[in-house]
């Protein structure tokens, strides 16, 4: 499978822990085939190079830190 991929984190101004708020997660792929049995009767492999585009976008919200586990899971042995 051929094909690009960036992702960009976008992080609030104002944060006590350097966590992202959001995630666009960006990518262009060529045709490729599934594997047998995944998704229906198998077709002929096109032999057309175009690229195909997508994106997801991830909003993270009420991040919860370290609650509930103890200090001591951060200490070196």
């Amino acid at each position: 499978m051929n094909g690009t991929f960036q992702i960009d984190l976008i992080y609030p101004a104002s944060s006590k822990h350097p966590l992202p708020s959001k995630m666009t997660f960006s990518f262009e792929v060529g045709k490729f085939n599934l594997p047998k049995g995944f998704g229906g009767k198998k077709k002929k492999p096109e032999t057309t190079s175009n690229k195909t585009p997508g994106k997801v976008y991830i909003d993270y919200k009420n991040y919860k830190v370290n609650k509930g586990l103890s200090d001591s899971i951060f200490k070196k042995k």
